[in-house]
């Protein structure tokens, strides 16, 4: 995936994308993380299709991103006594994850 994220574009991130809560074909939840050289990312997003009539249907969706920048690589390092850097850390210590 190629995003851009504030004044930094053409970032690439391995994504991945898990599929829940899925009632075809009204609804779905996609949970979201993302790892690339500018940082992480991690969410969920809720979405919901409603058929208008034979040719549209209507996509409506809520989603909550959040994002941590990766250390820097250059000048001190921000990494813990396992090596583990501090963006990843900060990832797996976020509130309600």
């Amino acid at each position: 995936m190629q995003v851009a994220l504030g004044p930094i574009t053409a970032a690439k991130f391995s994504l991945s994308v898990i599929l829940s809560d899925k009632v075809p074909p009204e609804r779905y939840t996609m949970e979201i993380s993302g790892k690339g050289p500018v940082g992480y990312t991690r969410g969920t997003a809720h979405v919901e299709l409603a058929e208008q009539d034979a040719e549209n249907t209507r996509m409506s969706y809520r989603a909550n991103l959040q994002g941590w920048p990766a250390a820097p690589r250059f000048g001190g390092q921000d990494v813990d006594q396992k090596g583990t850097r501090g963006a990843e850390r900060r990832a797996r210590e976020a509130p309600g994850q």
